[in-house]
């Protein structure tokens, strides 16, 4: 089926509008997306608030136990090269599968390991599942939605991100404080295993994009994306944000333990003011990308986290203006994610939009496991105001490249 064969056809499945400009199948596969980012969201970032206790349990140091956070990325980077081919070869929805299947049980496993040494490869191997998964689900959204209703789109699905962090990690915090860090890996482990059911019976198939892909095939498309400046700069764009982001947040919560005294409790209180906030400014940045295009709050939302990062660094341990920081700077997070997601999904024809985003993926997983390593030496030599002032710093990279090279591209045909 050629993609404008397919793109149709989705359309014609799509059914009638029945909320908001969606059918009653997007609003399912919506909320199932949605709930496959709210757990993969929350399993991604729940390590690092973790840390300490791990720290303890295991009698590790915590640069040891921040392994954790570079094999997890690492593990993600491996998989979405892994990814491109085999999405528009075999197609989305065997694939999405499974990824779930890998993280529920790489999750379990980890939960009951009473080896440091096995925790961190299991870790590696959730972050290959977790990859899959979400190269998956942002290709098939990709491919489902029309251009012109994808910023909403992609706007409610990220709500479950960030509804990741307003409840999945306070309450994973909470579960961890009560019955240990183990408990929260079972229950994220079982979740999963109760969306893969869900995922299959409710996420229609679509259709493998490409009859062929072999390994010269592959290489080709490498080559091509990285000499086109858009898609080439792009994927440096989220090399940039990975580092910057997961660099940003992977001693957050050892600068505010050491620093100020904040337990997990507390620090899991940031999360939930965080995740408030952007609920907020998800869906609201999705409509205002689908009305002014893509590219603009894309601009506003990095400008907002360029600003805030380095802020937060400075402020006092008092909570009304550490909780402030976080959420002004979750807000512009929520404001850059959707339209920025939307806006690469048609940087390149559908026939290669999932090769594209699984390398572009896999950029970002490879940003954020050397960002991670990266603030490991900044951490020990210059504190977190050096770690914030380079995630800053990279931040602002971003924001020259999306105003002086990414267009808003037409609509593929």
């Amino acid at each position: 089926m050629k993609p404008a064969e397919l793109c149709h056809q989705s359309a014609i499945d799509r059914g009638i509008p029945v909320f908001y400009g969606f059918s009653g199948q997007d609003l399912r596969i919506m909320a199932l997306f949605g709930i496959m980012v709210f757990i993969g969201g929350a399993d991604s970032q729940i390590i690092t608030p973790l840390l300490p206790e791990m720290s303890k349990d295991f009698n590790q140091s915590p640069v040891d136990t921040n392994s954790l956070v570079t094999l997890y990325f690492a593990g993600s980077a491996l998989a979405s090269l892994m990814a491109g081919p085999l999405l528009d070869r075999y197609g989305r929805k065997r694939i999405l599968l499974l990824g779930i299947g890998i993280a529920a049980l790489t999750n379990l496993l980890a939960a009951g390991s009473s080896s440091f040494e096995l925790v961190q490869i299991y870790r590696f191997c959730d972050g290959l599942g977790s990859s899959l998964a979400s190269v998956a689900y942002l290709t098939h959204i990709g491919d489902y939605f029309p251009y012109d209703i994808r910023g909403r789109a992609m706007g409610w699905v990220t709500i479950g991100y960030f509804g990741g962090y307003t409840f999945g990690l306070p309450l994973s915090g909470l579960l961890a404080q009560e019955f240990g860090w183990r408990s929260t890996l079972a229950v994220y482990g079982i979740s999963m295993a109760a969306l893969l059911l869900g995922c299959l019976s409710m996420v229609p198939e679509i259709p493998q994009q490409r009859a062929r892909i072999n390994l010269y095939t592959f290489a080709r498309d490498l080559f091509d994306f990285h000499r086109q400046t858009q898609p080439a700069l792009a994927m440096l764009m989220y090399a940039f944000i990975g580092a910057s982001t997961i660099g940003f947040l992977a001693y957050t919560g050892d600068w505010l333990f050491r620093d100020f005294g904040y337990s997990i409790s507390d620090r899991s209180q940031i999360f939930l003011w965080c995740g408030m906030a952007s609920l907020v400014f998800s869906p609201i940045s999705g409509a205002w990308a689908d009305r002014s295009g893509k590219r603009f709050p894309s601009i506003i939302g990095s400008i907002g986290i360029t600003i805030m990062m380095p802020m937060i660094a400075f402020l006092p341990g008092h909570p009304v203006l550490i909780y402030s920081g976080f959420v002004l700077l979750a807000a512009a997070i929520s404001i850059r994610q959707s339209p920025l997601l939307t806006l690469i999904t048609e940087l390149v024809p559908a026939e290669r939009r999932g090769t594209f985003l699984a390398i572009k993926n896999a950029w970002t997983q490879i940003g954020a496991a050397f960002g991670n390593f990266a603030v490991g030496v900044l951490y020990d030599q210059g504190g977190f105001l050096l770690v914030a002032i380079s995630c800053g710093i990279l931040t602002a990279i971003t924001v020259f490249l999306l105003i002086r090279y990414i267009k808003e591209p037409a609509p593929v045909s």
